[in-house]
């Protein structure tokens, strides 16, 4: 699925030269970002109601003190804020927002199908522009390298189901910015941290990684393939190979 944060990351990370490649990048930018307001406006509309639920539900387990559900709430409404899908809910969210925690997802979902397929189409399109100009353009080899190397670039970029990417990215290290802290995510799913902590990984979609060290709850990270990132409630870590 080509979702709003690849288009973004993918558009955000073009390195057009030639004068005649500009307006076909400019356009698939702005094709880009206008799918991706679009699609954030919608998520903004249809999260209103599972919101007020939450506010209802926190004010009683507020009253009654109950910790473990106000950070269950408190987690629901990160993933609201951010936007981003937690198809799993925590065991002690209370149960008056399930219903309208259910209709959100439903929503979620077919709004995410919809962007993915705008977002096909706009790839699709600049794909196909640049082949036309590629075409016209065969006795400038300045200019037919760089195209071939414009859609060698989103070619190799497009998303891949989940088998294939949890391949990819088996192996891999990953450091947050100041560099204090690192761990792995071993190809057998295990994880192990600079700081000697273990555990295991699984991706439960394209841009979620589910991490869980020994003796802690799982944590809901949101994988960005395209930049190399992991990100989690404040944290960012960096691929490192």
């Amino acid at each position: 699925m080509i979702t709003h944060a690849f288009l973004a990351a993918l558009a955000l990370t073009l390195t057009i030269h030639a004068q005649e490649l500009a307006p076909l990048s400019a356009k698939f930018k702005a094709d880009s970002e206008v799918v991706a307001s679009r699609r954030d406006a919608s998520i903004s509309r249809i999260a209103r109601t599972y919101a007020t639920a939450l506010d209802a539900a926190e004010k009683m387990a507020t009253t009654a003190g109950d910790v473990n559900a106000l950070s269950a709430i408190s987690a629901e409404r990160d993933s609201i804020n951010a936007k981003r899908l937690l198809p799993t809910a925590a065991p002690t969210l209370p149960k008056t927002v399930l219903p309208a925690r259910k209709a959100y997802l439903g929503e979620f979902t077919k709004v995410d199908a919809e962007t993915a397929q705008q977002n096909k189409l706009i790839v699709a399109s600049y794909l196909q522009a640049l082949a036309s100009l590629q075409s016209r353009s065969t006795a400038n080899s300045s200019l037919q390298a760089e195209i071939a190397a414009e859609k060698k670039r989103v070619i190799e970029a497009l998303p891949v189901d989940v088998p294939s990417l949890a391949k990819k990215i088996a192996g891999t290290e990953w450091a947050n910015d100041p560099g204090s802290h690192a761990f792995t995510l071993n190809a057998d799913g295990s994880a192990k941290s600079s700081s000697g902590s273990k555990g295991k990984w699984s991706l439960s979609s394209p841009t979620e990684l589910i991490l869980q060290w020994s003796g802690n709850p799982k944590e809901s990270w949101t994988l960005d393939a395209i930049a190399g990132t992991l990100k989690k409630s404040g944290h960012s870590y960096s691929r490192k190979n």
